[in-house]
């Protein structure tokens, strides 16, 4: 297998990985909130929580894999 060069990443790459990042480490702090919540508040409160997580996870997922999707250039040229 030919390994590839490394592509460069233009500004909007940049920004999908970086709001990557941003769901990241938003679904870290709802997962310490549920857990530093779980005694204290009611169970809506904590599956809200924890529907969160997933949300912000999965939205940190499909952010990750189309900042660093290897994409052919699509222009049409003339």
């Amino acid at each position: 297998m030919i390994p590839r060069p490394p592509a460069r990443r233009g500004p909007l790459r940049r920004l999908l990985y970086g709001l990557a990042v941003v769901a990241y480490l938003l679904a870290g702090v709802m997962a310490f909130l549920a857990w530093r919540l779980r005694a204290v508040q009611s169970q809506d409160v904590i599956g809200a929580l924890m529907a969160s997580i997933v949300f912000f996870v999965g939205v940190g997922l499909v952010l990750h894999v189309l900042a660093n999707a290897s994409l052919p250039d699509l222009r049409i040229r003339r």
